[in-house]
């Protein structure tokens, strides 16, 4: 359940502590550096210094949902409401092409080669042990047999 943040008085911050609790918002949290703006949202209570990082707290969450909140039914709210259906449509279509971009035909997902972890991989297709395989080649050098390995 979220708390009704339409009543909350937006509190009064100086424009540097907006701008840091609006940049813990959007980040989680950044390394705290005991600046006056840090000072000020730790001691209203909106952030909480974790270590060496500050956090927002609960409070400063619902003190910036109420600063960022657009004024009901204004001329702002309308165009941004309408701005985003639009988006809707067209994040639709994008969301279908980064989908089909990932994977191949068949609905397979497309891989990145790793590093082999097996000697089995390490020898290449073949099963042989005469050598890595074939992308690992340039990186190789030979390994001298020992009494207890016998070799690579």
């Amino acid at each position: 359940m979220s708390a009704d943040i339409s009543q909350s008085p937006v509190p009064t911050l100086t424009e540097g502590a907006w701008a840091l609790l609006h940049d813990l918002r959007l980040r989680g949290f950044r390394p705290a550096k005991g600046t006056p703006a840090e000072e000020e949202l730790t001691a209203a209570g909106l952030v909480l210094v974790r270590g060496v990082n500050l956090a927002l707290a609960p409070a400063g969450r619902q003190a910036h949902a109420a600063w960022a909140r657009l004024t009901p039914d204004s001329e702002e709210e309308v165009l941004a409401k309408t701005t985003y259906e639009r988006f809707l449509v067209f994040n639709v279509e994008f969301l279908r092409i980064c989908t089909d971009w990932q994977l191949k035909p068949g609905n397979q997902p497309t891989t990145t080669p790793t590093p082999p972890t097996t000697s089995r991989s390490w020898s290449g297709s073949t099963g042989s042990t005469s050598g890595p395989g074939p992308w690992w080649r340039p990186w190789a050098r030979p390994c001298p047999a020992s009494p207890t390995t016998g070799g690579v």
